[in-house]
């Protein structure tokens, strides 16, 4: 019985590249930061607040039935102060 030989591709990968933490990337990254809870005008329902330090944009988390997602404001806010402000505006307009 002859035998049979099942050979494997190795595929070499590049090593991983050090990444320089100083310095702006532009992508998709997005590094919002928890920073409080805000309350909808009509329905009184608290919604959790995300402020981007880097790029100043505040989002609202809106849940779904399994999952939740960011809702952009549209906003951009310098503090966290005034993120919450921004938020405020856009939930009690919902």
């Amino acid at each position: 019985m002859p035998r049979l030989f099942v050979g494997c591709i190795i595929q070499s990968r590049p090593p991983p590249q050090k990444r320089d933490h100083n310095k702006q990337t532009k992508g998709n990254e997005m590094s919002a930061v928890k920073i409080g809870r805000v309350q909808g005008g009509k329905t009184k329902k608290s919604y959790p607040v995300h402020w981007d330090p880097d790029t100043k944009h505040v989002f609202v988390e809106k849940s779904g039935l399994f999952s939740s997602t960011l809702v952009d404001t549209k906003g951009l806010a310098s503090r966290g102060e005034m993120a919450m402000h921004v938020a405020e505006a856009f939930v009690y307009d919902k």
